[in-house]
């Protein structure tokens, strides 16, 4: 640990921050593949990542990429912390070559292996590069996605490779948190400093300070609340205060909660209760600064809890749809692929009375443009929809459709039999109601050999369209045509993500919606990049 970097310069000291304990282990287990951390701020993630890669160099050599949220990000991490670690080690320093230009600030060429430092922005920076161990960090604001294609570089280290995933979360249907739902859930267990009591701290039980501090207007003193918030046992109702809370927390214990998880499969949650480096009264304070907006509620639950913040019930209007329309500078007419695309898809949704399709084409920055759509009666006849092709505004060049999904929810065995006669540029796929699980998986179809049968968790993929696409207009942006129909902007309107309770937990559901068959097509082409990034990889057929 170099002084350029902390104040606690030396060897690391794995009491301090205990809680990381279970992960640098759990990387030294040639059992375990995964490792998932949704966590807080300042919990220490990326010191873990740096001692990894320097336990691999030194111990257990293989092909390393390290992948942040930017490039930029990678580089100030590389010249902030990883550099200056590499001279002060000596074992490590005995693995750097003579020839200096071999390390360079974004990839160095160890006597023992290589380490690549990217940010998740481009897919090139991953092409051709076999991968065995994999660390990210912050996937959660990753390009939807790119987690699927930069893993799918481990494939030919299957067996021996490790995949480290650490993020604060977003939401319960981001990359972090639905790798930690599939993981072991390991908590961080304390005990009471009074009456030994186990537990796990949980902020709005485990943190209290005073209403004196609060003026007759309700305006709270927060420094005063900083300076005297104090810890209180969950079960007794006894009280402790900061420094007593770091003695429990180098004393705790991870506890797994998930048992149906695989070994394999290792998860931990690290909110910022457990740091060192932030007392209750710093969190308190966070808290109250930022309570009384919905952003600021959202980040503290993300940035400080570990937690996910769940999405506020969502209806889809028609405004929220014709929002999506390409004018001005963006002006592009149906027919039209307004970009030299990276890809351009089909996805149809089959009917009783008709199959409605639509076709889009995908930049190299992942947004989208809807270029074409429309119905046909009968299945087959799809199969001449994927021989068109369609010019490059203010080109010359035209494009064709590389491949399409079909949804086989209806119609199954003419839809099996129209993607077998494709030459492979149709799959089927069938939606899940599950609410959380792999966005998409694939298996044979026993009357079908030659074919696979993509399934998707509808929830999700749902929640990508109509929720981040359409409602939110989130990066990367989807289009429709300036002159779309209104037949089109109507299949993708009445969307509701409604909510109940059960005994158990608070669920969050799509409300059926009749005519949705344009929609359906939307969301087909976000299952089709899903596919590739997971099985194939971006851009591969």
């Amino acid at each position: 640990m170099s002084e350029r970097f902390t104040n606690r310069p030396g060897l690391y000291d794995p009491t301090f921050t205990s809680y990381l304990k279970p992960c640098h282990e759990w990387f030294g287990d040639p059992e375990v593949r995964t490792i998932s951390a949704p966590k807080g701020a300042q919990i220490g993630f990326t010191t873990f990542l740096a001692n990894a890669l320097m336990w691999a160099i030194s111990e257990d050599p293989g092909p390393a990429l390290f992948l942040t949220s930017t490039s930029d990000n990678a580089q100030s991490w590389s010249e902030r912390e990883w550099l200056p670690r590499l001279n002060d080690c000596k074992r490590i320093a005995a693995l750097i070559p003579k020839n200096r230009d071999a390390m360079k600030k974004m990839e160095q060429a160890f006597l023992s292996m290589t380490v690549k430092l990217s940010g998740a922005q481009s897919e090139n920076n991953l092409a051709s590069r076999p991968i065995r161990y994999l660390l990210n960090d912050e996937v959660d604001k990753w390009p939807h996605g790119f987690l699927g294609i930069a893993e799918a570089r481990t494939l030919s280290y299957r067996g021996v490779d490790k995949i480290v995933r650490g993020s604060t979360c977003t939401t319960e249907e981001g990359p972090i948190w639905m790798s930690w739902i599939n993981s072991t859930q390991h908590l961080w267990n304390v005990e009471c400093p009074v009456c030994k009591a186990p537990q796990v701290f949980d902020f709005f039980k485990s943190v209290k300070w005073s209403s004196d501090h609060k003026d007759a207007k309700g305006n709270w003193n927060i420094e005063a609340v900083r300076q005297s918030a104090y810890g209180v046992c969950i079960v007794n109702g006894c009280e402790f205060s900061s420094s007593q809370r770091n003695e429990m927390v180098r004393a705790g214990q991870p506890v797994a909660t998930n048992p149906f998880a695989s070994p394999q499969d290792k998860g931990i949650h690290l909110p910022s209760l457990l740091s060192p480096f932030l007392s209750f009264g710093d969190l308190a304070a966070l808290w109250l600064q930022k309570k009384n907006t919905l952003a600021g509620k959202q980040d503290f639950y993300n940035q400080y809890l570990g937690l996910p913040w769940s999405h506020e019930e969502y209806s889809v209007s028609e405004e929220k749809v014709r929002a999506c329309r390409a004018i001005g500078e963006n002006y592009y007419l149906l027919g039209e692929c307004p970009i030299d695309p990276v890809d351009v898809t089909h996805s149809a949704d089959v009917g009783e009375k008709a199959t409605h399709w639509s076709v889009e084409a995908t930049a190299h920055d992942g947004q989208s443009y809807v270029i074409d759509y429309g119905m046909v009666l009968a299945v087959e006849d799809l199969l001449s929809i994927m021989r068109k092709d369609y010019p490059i505004k203010g080109t010359e060049k035209r494009v064709r459709i590389t491949s399409g999904v079909v949804d086989s929810g209806y119609a199954t065995e003419r839809v099996y039999r129209a993607c077998a006669n494709s030459g492979g540029r149709l799959w089927p796929i069938k939606g899940s109601s599950a609410e959380f699980g792999k966005p998409v998986d694939a298996a044979r179809i026993p009357t079908w050999p030659t074919l696979l049968l993509y399934t998707y968790v509808d929830f999700f993929h749902k929640v990508a369209l109509y929720i981040d696409a359409i409602a939110r207009r989130s990066s990367p942006l989807w289009w429709i045509p300036a002159n779309v129909g209104n037949d089109f902007i109507e299949g993708h309107c009445g969307q509701e993500l409604k909510s109940k309770q059960t005994a158990a937990r608070s669920i969050k559901f799509w409300k059926p919606v009749a005519n949705d068959h344009f929609g359906d097509c939307s969301k087909g082409h976000r299952i089709i990049r899903d596919v590739r990034s997971q099985f194939y990889g971006f851009g591969n057929t």
